[in-house]
This record gives structure tokens, C-alpha cells and sequence, in this order.
């Protein structure tokens, strides 16, 4: 490799599936819901690597702007900080950085795309994997890391590995949408892999692909990074002509397409943290609180009895509960006062998985 990665770090997303916990104005990748950082202050940690990852490109809605300023000023890191007016998904994000790429770095500059709202502890792990894909990347694929599950999750896609490589990539035979229990139980016992929606290319390679599948988006992302404005020492995205991008996934835009696609299988852990269920499973994983998130389990038709100190949002994980008798499923929850005291009954044959969230002060 004769130049640094360049790290796209996509972050602009609201977080709605986290309410209310993560909200509009402070969505959940700004949010230190595991350790002592925020998602998108790991992401940076990940990528504070001068031998392999140039200066990071961070892309996020204008209203998150101070947020990512401070966090990645607080990480010790510089980098460009481009805004967009509305929420277009990440093709249109990731398209967008990748043109500003070029303008900087060229046409045959490598590019690492991340989601800002991923957990991973193994960081060598995940340097390791970068470097594995680096060979894939250099000749032309779009990269992606397959993680090897560890239970049938439900709430990712899948990809399944073909028998053509690249050294440690081979040849994605087919992306699968996130499926049922019964599906995934199926994929793991054949060999598919997680996607992590994390893409290692050369920035060439994904601009003339996006450009194949979807003319229109290219012309017109193209259009507002050309008429972008800077201020503030960030660059804004002109919101016109970004406001016409079809609004579409990186996956749908190119991805399930393209016959560039290829996966390593990664060598490290890694989680989407989308609902409230996989949070409930890496508070779990941490045996301990972590600040102001609690998990709890209940046996089926058990029942436990809390008393609050201090205002707090209790959240069904997954489950159905019934709070002094009033039920609550899945994504649903109750505020509760401090010097409440509330008995809690699972109502399924499964286990109930509960967070409580206090609220800040």
C-alpha cells in the first residue's frame, strides 16, 4: 500500500429505533451507551492508526455538527466534517464523501466506508481484517467484512461467500435481507456470514459503479458537492440539487448489484447496535451497568418488583411485560416517577429482556 486508508465515517442517522433514548437531537451514535464512549468516538479509535488510516471524512446531518466537532476533537483527530441538508440513507452519504475524496486524495485513492453506530472491541482485530482486504480493494472489488455469527440474529443481512478469491476475499454469491428465526437457524448452519455494512475500494471503482446503476443520483450528488459551501470549517452540501438523490442504502444502490462485490471474513467481534435488543445483549455480554442503562431478564412468567430512585424509561427489549398489569410488547415502554414501586410480570413462555434508561440530569 502507498497510501493511507481514508476513512468515510457515515453518521447521520436519527437513531429513531433507540427512542427515547436516542432522539433527533442527540441520536445514538453521539450517545455512550457501552464504556466510556460514544459509538462514533470508537469508530475514530479504530481508525487512529498513521501507519494505515489517513485523516477520517466524517458525514453527518448539519444538525449533528457540533457533536461530531466536539467528539472528534475530544479523540485527538483532525478531519473534514461534510454536511448534509436532509437524510438521503447512505448511498447518497457515502457517494457524496467519496467524490470529495477524489477532489483531495484522487481518483485512485482507497476508501474505508463505516456506519458510526457500530460496536467493536477487537481493534487490532479489525485493522487486521482492513489489511486483509487491502489486495481485493487495489484490483478493482468493493470489499465488505462478513462476521461469522454467533446466534441466528434476524435483525441483519446476510451474505453467502463463493468459491472465487482474492487472496482473503472471495466472491460475494449473493446478498440476503434480514430474514425470519427459522431462516437464519438455516444461513448459519450453511456458512453465511453477517453483513456489516462496513466497504473497503478504491474510490474509482465505486464511483463508476454508482454511476452505472443510478445516473440521475451521481449527477445530482456530484452537483451539490461541486456547489457545496463551507463555513465554520465545515462543508455544507448544497441542498438543492442533494435534496433530488434518490434516496437509497449503499446495499440497494450498488452492492446487490455490482459483480465487484467481495467479503473477508473478519477477525473480529462486532455488533449494529439498531434496537433495543442487541443493546440488551451487549449490556449482558458487559455483566455490569454501563452508566445510565441497566438490563434485566425475567424468566418465563416470572415477575420481579423494582422501586425508583431517580425519573427512568424502562423498555421491553424483547418479550411482552405487563406492569402492574398493564402490557407492554416489544419497542414499547414506560416512564416511571422516582419513589415509584411497580411489580413486573413476564407474560410469554420466553424470556423477558428489559433496559432501564435514567433519564439525564
Amino acid at each position: 500500500m502507498t497510501a493511507p486508508i481514508i476513512p468515510l465515517i457515515v453518521c447521520g442517522g436519527s437513531g429513531s429505533r433507540l427512542q427515547p433514548l436516542s432522539r433527533d437531537g442527540r441520536p445514538k451514535q453521539f450517545l455512550r451507551l457501552i464504556g466510556e464512549h460514544s459509538t462514533f468516538e470508537e469508530t475514530l479509535r479504530r481508525v487512529a492508526d498513521a501507519s494505515l488510516f489517513g485523516p477520517p471524512m466524517i458525514v453527518t446531518h448539519g444538525d449533528y455538527e457540533a457533536d461530531a466537532r466536539v467528539q472528534l476533537s475530544a479523540s485527538g483527530m483532525t478531519g473534514e466534517i461534510l454536511l448534509e441538508p436532509e437524510r438521503r440513507n447512505s448511498g447518497p452519504a457515502i457517494l457524496a464523501g467519496a467524490l470529495l475524496v477524489v477532489e483531495a486524495f484522487g481518483e485512485n485513492a482507497l476508501v474505508l466506508a463505516l456506519a458510526a453506530d457500530h460496536w467493536v472491541r477487537d481493534i487490532e482485530g479489525f485493522r487486521e481484517s482492513c489489511r486483509r482486504g487491502l489486495a481485493a480493494a487495489e484490483a478493482g472489488a468493493i470489499v465488505t467484512f462478513g462476521i461469522v455469527p454467533d446466534h441466528p440474529a434476524t435483525a441483519y443481512g446476510y451474505i453467502e461467500p463463493g468459491e472465487r478469491a482474492h487472496g482473503d476475499a472471495h466472491e460475494v454469491r449473493r446478498f440476503v435481507e434480514k430474514p425470519d428465526a427459522e431462516s437464519a437457524a438455516s444461513y448459519m448452519q450453511e456458512g453465511l456470514l453477517w453483513n456489516s455494512g462496513n466497504f473497503l475500494f478504491r474510490v474509482a471503482t465505486l464511483l463508476a459503479e454508482y454511476r452505472a446503476f443510478d445516473a440521475a443520483t451521481a449527477d445530482t450528488i456530484t452537483q451539490a458537492v461541486k456547489n457545496a459551501r463551507r463555513a465554520a470549517n465545515a462543508l455544507h452540501l448544497e441542498d438543492t440539487a442533494f435534496g433530488r438523490a434518490a434516496s437509497r442504502s449503499i446495499d440497494h444502490a450498488v452492492m446487490e448489484k455490482t459483480t465487484h462485490a467481495m467479503v473477508v471474513r473478519a477477525s473480529f467481534d462486532w455488533a449494529d447496535i439498531g434496537s433495543w435488543r442487541t443493546l440488551h445483549r451487549l449490556l449482558e455480554s458487559q455483566r455490569r451497568a454501563q452508566g445510565r442503562l441497566r438490563s434485566f431478564t425475567i424468566e418465563a412468567r416470572g415477575a420481579i418488583t423494582i422501586a425508583t430512585r431517580r425519573p427512568e424509561h424502562w423498555i421491553v427489549a424483547e418479550g411482552i411485560a405487563a406492569f402492574d398489569g398493564a402490557e407492554l410488547r416489544a419497542n414499547e415502554f414506560v416512564r416511571l416517577q422516582p419513589g415509584e414501586t411497580r411489580r413486573i410480570e413476564n407474560m410469554g413462555e420466553n424470556e423477558l429482556r428489559l433496559i432501564a434508561v435514567t433519564d439525564e440530569t
